[in-house]
């Protein structure tokens, strides 16, 4: 009768383990699909995959980052994930990020809602400050970093929905209290001047609806500031000696701009140059030569029908060349160096929907 020694079975078994688990790497991003997959086949070093998915590609968590998006569209692998959304990313100057979010981990550390990558893609472990609810904007200014969203604890400290820290030991500023009654979208620092855009009708003691303009230092409230007639600033873009605010109804004072306005900071009157939409503007990107390109629910803008995505020239007309016929559902929009629409994802389907963001 055969007899396997068992020392020596044992010594196979391990050798060979060994062997097929360090001859293993995991990928550090996967693919990833958004339904389920069926079935897989390999021809000629193409893999095929079939399922109920309408999507397929990296797999990078709330948040993903291209060292050089020019020569590849493959994620930095070694990037921090969330394990939620990343709503808001702003550099620290010094070659990091401050993020901030729905997540409650990042790099798999408990980080909820804020946190702050250093240069070497690690995740700072002396911003430890702690949020009770989601971070939505955020602007840094020098040392000062302001922090808004939908929270009434930051830090330690009783604040609502808008605070302003140390960005170096996450400290929060004692006296600076604006106090807002409700969510905050955007923030955008304009010299001595700190832009405030959300769902507020009141902040700093006084009732100003989805739009307001703050001393950056002391958090006071410009009371010749306009105010929204109704509904949110919910995207504000700052360029030159204007800040161009998407949504709002019609500004106060006697204004009106019909979902879009661009703002001079001299006396925050709209630019009567700039066209108005008939419906919601979601988000808005520079084209580099001094236009933008329009994203959200209208299907007018400047008298011209144009739906859901639009190109506004320099001189406040509307580019004939750029239409939608209502069936785009994202579009994320860069300009680059030779001024040129060049990246990210467009994706369509059969049938009427909006560009969501820019």
């Amino acid at each position: 009768m055969f007899r396997l020694n068992l020392s020596l079975f044992a010594a196979l078994i391990a050798l060979l383990s060994a062997s097929i688990s360090y001859g293993q790497t995991v990928n550090p991003i996967p693919i990833g699909t958004n339904g389920i997959i069926y079935d897989t086949a390999i021809d000629d070093g193409i893999m095929y995959i079939g399922g109920q998915f309408s999507g397929v590609g990296n797999e990078v968590g709330g948040l993903a980052h291209f060292t050089d998006p020019a020569a590849t569209d493959v994620p930095d692998p070694g990037f921090p994930r969330t394990n939620a959304p990343v709503r808001v990313a702003i550099p620290d100057g010094n070659g990091g990020w401050f993020l901030g979010g729905d997540f409650s981990t990042i790099g798999d550390i408990p980080q909820a809602y804020l946190a702050h990558v250093l240069q070497d893609q690690t995740v700072d472990p002396s911003f430890t400050l702690v949020v009770n609810g989601p971070v939505n904007a955020l602007a840094l200014d020098g040392s000062d970093l302001y922090v808004g969203g939908q929270f009434s604890d930051i830090g330690g400290q009783l604040r609502a929905n808008l605070a302003k820290l140390n960005s170096a030991t996450g400290s929060v500023s004692v006296d600076w209290t604006p106090e807002p009654n409700a969510g905050i979208n955007r923030l955008v620092v304009f010299g001595e001047k700190l832009y405030v855009g959300g769902t507020f009708s009141a902040i700093a003691g006084r009732q100003q609806v989805g739009l307001a303009l703050l001393n950056k230092s002391t958090g006071t409230i410009d009371a010749n500031h306009i105010s929204l007639e109704s509904g949110s600033a919910t995207e504000m873009v700052r360029s030159g000696d204007k800040l161009y605010v998407c949504n709002p109804s019609s500004g106060g004072a006697g204004y009106s701009a019909r979902h879009i306005a661009g703002l001079t900071s001299a006396n925050d009157s709209p630019a009567l140059s700039f066209p108005e939409a008939n419906g919601p503007v979601r988000c808005l990107a520079n084209d580099g030569l001094g236009g933008w390109y329009v994203g959200g629910e209208f299907t007018e803008i400047g008298g011209q029908p144009n739906s859901y995505l639009a190109h506004v020239l320099s001189n406040g007309t509307i580019d004939p060349g750029i239409h939608s016929n209502g069936e785009w559902t994202g579009v994320r929009v860069a300009v680059g160096k030779w001024r040129t629409l060049y990246r990210w994802l467009i994706h369509r389907r059969r049938r009427t929907s909006t560009v969501q963001s820019c």
